[in-house]
């Protein structure tokens, strides 16, 4: 191991080299972090000194120094470190970074938070001592096309991702772990394919499984809602959301509509669930089509893999637009990982996020 950084530093190097301080180990933020190189006879020691108090996410700032024998700072950089880090996790960001490099994907850097002029009810936002205004990130994909529109950017565009998104449940501020994916514009569906591939493939290897990959398609609702009246179509949205039979059954006869094809839908999701009763399901050919596509690649990809299709993913979230996926560990009984088409403001795109920790800000 040597201590020759470029300017980028500390995280970087690990990136590109796949290799950690203390390897099997676990390093906290109680004084200094010191690290010395066998390989070179101790000749440099690196110490990392915390120069902030823990932040949301649990992490502090501070500053990674390289020292020679005689105590000589040779080199010094600026680094971020968590509360507590296993090196062993960052194996995983590596094999990650790996795979999603090796079909031409970038890595994306954001700041967690982001200036803001006025406030808006879509975004969780603070205010700092000087009465300047932020907004939180609590997704990812959303920081990359504004990336995207402020560069004015035109071209294909593929970006990794490792980094928190800050999310309330309810009174709660949560912060997440999250690595994932943007491909944008969205081409085809072999765009959504290397997506599902590089997330299923990863989550394979950081989770203990069986795992269930359910898939759906935001198409089912939009088909279903044009028989139903506009003022009721949140109410049964979320029904489907939560394949509430019974209510869809009692909101039939109360408003006196023919809502058979949803309860068709639910039932499907319910006890029909393999991609071999998609044929003899009534839905839209393009469909259809796009469902026995994924469901027929990832089975042949990832044998090991469970695959279900739900057509109750059809979620009320109005940016997915197109094939949408969960990934289920059965042995943890989780949600690990999710994604999908979407088109935001007329931008279309696919991606995917894999849900590594959760902590309490």
């Amino acid at each position: 191991m040597t201590w020759d950084y470029s300017s980028t530093g500390f995280f970087k190097r690990i990136i590109q080299n796949g290799e950690f301080p203390n390897k099997n180990g676990r390093i906290r933020l109680k004084g200094a972090m010191k690290h010395e190189d066998s390989k070179e006879n101790h000749k440099n020691v690196c110490f990392y000194t915390p120069s902030s108090p823990l932040r949301p996410g649990g992490f502090s700032t501070g500053s990674l120094a390289v020292r020679n024998r005689t105590g000589h700072v040779e080199k010094t950089w600026p680094f971020c470190l968590f509360e507590e880090v296993d090196f062993l996790d960052f194996e995983k960001v590596i094999s990650f970074y790996r795979k999603a490099s090796k079909v031409g994907y970038a890595p994306f850097f954001s700041p967690a938070f982001e200036k803001m002029e006025s406030v808006s009810g879509e975004s969780d936002f603070f205010l700092d001592r000087k009465g300047n205004l932020y907004r939180v990130r609590s997704d990812f994909t959303k920081s990359v096309l504004n990336h995207r529109k402020k560069q004015a950017f035109t071209s294909k565009m593929k970006v990794w991702y490792a980094d928190f998104v800050y999310r309330y449940f309810g009174e709660e501020m949560v912060a997440e772990y999250q690595l994932g994916l943007e491909n944008i514009p969205r081409e085809s569906l072999n765009d959504t394919f290397e997506v599902l591939e590089i997330i299923t493939e990863s989550v394979l290897e950081m989770f203990t499984g069986p795992l269930i990959v359910e898939i759906g398609h935001t198409k089912v609702y939009e088909d279903l809602l044009r028989t139903v009246p506009k003022d009721i179509h949140e109410k049964v949205l979320n029904l489907i959301d939560t394949k509430n039979l019974a209510e869809i059954e009692f909101l039939s006869r109360m408003k006196g509509i023919d809502l058979s094809r949803i309860e068709k839908i639910i039932e499907d999701s319910i006890y029909r669930r393999s991609p071999e009763n998609l044929e003899g399901m009534n839905l839209p050919s393009s469909v259809k089509e796009d469902l026995l596509s994924v469901s027929s690649f990832l089975q042949r990809r990832f044998p090991s893999v469970l695959v279900e299709v739900d057509l109750t993913l059809a979620r009320t979230i109005e940016e997915y637009s197109g094939v949408i996926f969960t990934i289920y560990d059965t042995s943890a009984s989780k949600l690990v990982a999710a994604g999908g088409e979407y088109s935001i403001n007329g931008e279309k795109g696919v991606g995917g996020s894999i849900f590594l920790e959760g902590k309490t800000c």
